[in-house]
């Protein structure tokens, strides 16, 4: 069985090119923290804010997948927003139902 390489998916590119470079820096003598310190020392900030969102935004798009119209184009703090929007709104139906429920029981 042969994989055509038009098969292959861009992120089993990037892991193989980064594979290789962390291959090649490592035996050239740099170890990976040495890259990274350089790295971080310009971009720390906006690097780990970037990832954190991303994690972030993956979960909350693996629980609730297939409901887009939740999710849509927002942000991560406007999903959970609606979520617990959407809580409050459900947790003061149910205290209204109960106390029409009480209230009808106790006039009759």
């Amino acid at each position: 069985m042969t994989i055509r390489f038009g098969e292959y998916k861009k992120r089993d590119i990037s892991f193989l090119l980064n594979f290789v470079a962390n291959l090649f820096l490592y035996y050239t003598g740099y170890r990976w923290w040495t890259v990274n310190a350089n790295f971080f020392r310009n971009k720390q900030h906006s690097f780990l804010k970037s990832r954190r969102f991303l994690w972030k935004k993956r979960i909350v798009t693996w629980l609730f997948e297939g409901k887009q119209d939740i999710i849509g184009n927002k942000s991560i703090h406007q999903v959970y927003a609606f979520i617990k929007s959407k809580r409050k709104k459900r947790k003061n139906r149910k205290k209204k139902s109960e106390k029409k429920r009480n209230s009808q029981n106790a006039g009759e």
